[in-house]
């Protein structure tokens, strides 16, 4: 699943039978609550969201990752103060990440690790 969000090149009818055969056993079970467990699954919330029962509560994953970092900056005094924007280096070994998920303060490198 990581893979195919990161290339962004998924529709919704071709995602939607993969996503259905993973959480029909779920539901079938009853389950009250989802976790989604990989940062990567709240880019596609939404096709969940219509798959299972409105009953279900979804724990996103994303929200408190990022809560986690920003306290981490915070507590070592690593944010940002300055007027001026920062920029983020993303390394990777593999494809490049999608441009979905990269805007003008990222520095993309591939590094070979």
């Amino acid at each position: 699943m990581v893979e195919i969000i990161e290339k962004n090149s998924f529709s919704k009818n071709e995602l939607y039978p993969i996503l259905k055969s993973y959480l029909d056993p779920m539901i079938n079970k009853n389950i009250d609550c989802l976790v989604l467990g990989c940062t990567h699954y709240y880019y596609i919330k939404h096709i969940i969201k219509e798959i299972i029962p409105k009953n279900i509560t979804i724990i996103d994953t994303i929200t408190p990752v990022n809560k986690h970092i920003y306290n981490t900056l915070k507590s070592n005094k690593s944010l940002n103060q300055g007027e001026v924007k920062r920029h983020i280096n993303i390394f990777y070994n593999g494809d490049p990440p999608s441009k979905k998920y990269i805007n003008d303060t990222y520095k993309v490198r591939y590094l070979d690790f």
